[in-house]
């Protein structure tokens, strides 16, 4: 028994048998094939003829795996992106995700602008969080392989970041500098 044509990665050839995992053709999407060729030989003791075993696995659609994305910095932070498709794959490897629907959920959305699939956060809209508090922002989006759509989430926190204070220069007028000499403090 040879192989001929095609991916044998799910097939093993157990004595007379070939034996098939079509789980090992998981990446094939709805409408794709893949087709396995085998020769071999039958013979009677007399006659020997030539023949074939084709197998052909046809894939069906599976459905996105998709996960919550989150992002997070302090108020003083660079800029940076959420990518929301960063926990979202298709096992079938020809199809393409796409992100739709997205929506503020909960949260200031001030220094978010979402960008394809992308929510662009700039942290520094946030700087006037006081000590120890966050702002929390959420999005609710769905993500699609073009057959199954799956709902999912981005969470952004964007949490203080304890700025020091800032002193300016004065000046003291001479009629104050005078005063303020008589006064004890």
């Amino acid at each position: 028994v040879l192989l001929s044509s095609g991916d044998d990665t799910g097939v093993t050839v157990n004595g007379t048998d070939l034996d098939v995992d079509p789980s090992a053709y998981n990446d094939l999407a709805d409408g794709e094939s893949a087709v396995i060729v085998y020769t071999y030989d039958v013979s009677d003791g007399t006659v020997t003829t030539p023949t074939t075993a084709t197998i052909t696995i046809t894939g069906t659609n599976d459905a996105p795996t998709v996960g919550a994305v989150t992002g997070g910095s302090t108020e003083d932070a660079a800029a940076f992106s959420v990518d929301l498709l960063g926990n979202s794959s298709d096992p079938d490897s020809s199809d393409t995700l796409v992100v739709s629907n997205v929506l503020l959920s909960s949260g200031d959305s001030t220094g978010v602008t979402v960008n394809g699939t992308d929510l662009d956060v700039d942290p520094s809209a946030y700087n006037d969080l006081a000590d120890g508090e966050s702002a929390v922002i959420v999005y609710t989006y769905d993500v699609s392989d073009g057959t199954v759509t799956t709902p999912t989430t981005a969470t952004i926190q964007i949490s203080r970041h304890n700025d020091a204070p800032t002193a300016g220069s004065g000046t003291v007028r001479s009629a104050d500098a005078a005063a303020a000499r008589g006064r004890h403090f």
